[in-house]
């Protein structure tokens, strides 16, 4: 009888425990993780589900396992939870780990895309970017890359270099949209070294190449600013009067006239404004 209630006990003891046991042995499993971490994101709880992802890939850090919970980070930290430093870990996890090519040469390029666009760390970009370079068979993107670093160079004020990248863009034959906006950096960086001359050439030639374009993009307006600064007032005003009926408030070209007639008004000789 004694026998009997103790088998009976141990039964439900083991019952008891059985449950508990497996849940224990389930929380520790790195699938359990990802699933927490999937249904986290779905209901929109992101720093929980990063947390998730994280602890995940730290248990799968050395196989083609982790370069997904890393995606996952890095899209959230970029979209719904930005933080600049689990973006940088998730990218370099993804160049460092990934068995796939293309996802390697994309996190390299978002990486550079990062440093540029969002903590503005123009010489980290550069760096970033000219790996990029380095191994990608990508023409466009190569291209895109280089434009990159040359606006980062033009933003650390080394113009020298800027205008060195923008040749070895030019001359790679870019696509049309990219070309355009090459030329667009390459005259503010010759207006900013103060060649005038040269930087009206550039916009001259938008407006030759990229008509439709240059007026959409209100590229005359960077054209009379150029004129201004080499003293030409005359021609800046013409500029602006050629376009006043295409811009979207002709009153604001107006004003431009009117500050650029004053101007002349006041130069060294002035005879008044330009009609």
């Amino acid at each position: 009888m004694r026998v009997k209630k103790l088998s009976i006990r141990f039964y439900l003891l083991l019952t008891l425990l059985l449950p508990t046991g497996f849940l224990a042995c389930g929380f520790s499993t790195p699938e359990w993780e990802l699933k927490k971490a999937e249904k986290a994101e779905e209901e929109n709880r992101f720093q929980e589900a990063v947390q998730f992802y994280y602890k995940y890939l730290r248990k799968n850090v050395d196989n083609q396992k982790s370069i997904e919970p890393a995606l996952k980070i890095y899209q959230i930290s970029s979209v719904n939870l930005p933080n600049p430093s689990l973006i940088e870990k998730s990218l370099k996890h993804i160049i460092l780990r990934s068995d796939d090519e293309k996802q390697r040469m994309d996190a390299q390029f978002n990486l550079g895309n990062h440093y540029f666009d969002n903590v503005n760390d123009y010489e980290s970009a550069i760096a970033q970017f000219n790996r990029f370079i380095a191994l990608s068979k990508r023409k466009h993107d190569n291209n895109l890359a280089r434009l990159k670093v040359a606006k980062s160079y033009f933003y650390l004020n080394n113009f020298y270099q800027a205008k060195v990248e923008i040749d070895d863009i030019l001359s790679n034959q870019p696509d049309k949209e990219l070309k355009f906006d090459t030329y667009i950096l390459k005259a503010s960086v010759l207006q900013s070294e103060k060649l005038y001359k040269d930087a009206a050439e550039v916009y001259e030639k938008l407006f030759e190449e990229f008509p439709v374009k240059s007026e959409k993009e209100q590229v005359y307006l960077n054209l009379a600013i150029v004129y201004q600064d080499k003293k030409d007032f005359k021609k800046a005003i013409e500029t602006l009067k050629k376009f006043r009926e295409k811009h979207s408030n002709p009153e604001f070209i107006d004003e431009k006239i009117k500050a650029i007639n004053f101007t002349l008004s006041q130069q060294p000789g002035a005879r008044g404004r330009v009609k």
